[in-house]
């Protein structure tokens, strides 16, 4: 799975970030490759939810319970990237980029 976030996606309605989110153009953009089932909910990396998606706000807390419970509820195995995968993920990033910076370049 990956996404592409510009930073001027973000919707602030209050607070001091309220001015930075109205961006006319995006600073920068995020790729994110993550394994299915690898970062879950209550992961002590964090995460964010429904209820910490604001950009600037704390994200939601490490939980041990939430997380086995999301580990539970999994339909399948999580994937965890080999050396194959990851080259596959870097190719397929880097044409990506290419791709985004030829868009806003012209």
């Amino acid at each position: 799975m990956w996404r592409v976030i510009s930073v001027n996606e973000r919707k602030v309605s209050e607070g001091p970030q309220c001015e930075k989110a109205r961006m006319s153009e995006p600073i920068a953009y995020l790729l994110t490759f993550v394994g299915y089932g690898t970062w879950l909910h209550g992961d002590d990396r964090t995460s964010t939810d429904d209820e910490h998606n604001i950009y600037g706000t704390p994200k939601a807390e490490p939980n041990v319970v939430r997380e086995h419970k999301h580990r539970e509820d999994l339909p399948g195995e999580p994937v965890k990237f080999d050396a194959a995968m990851r080259g596959a993920i870097d190719e397929a990033s880097a044409k990506s980029a290419r791709i985004v910076a030829g868009f806003f370049m012209r």
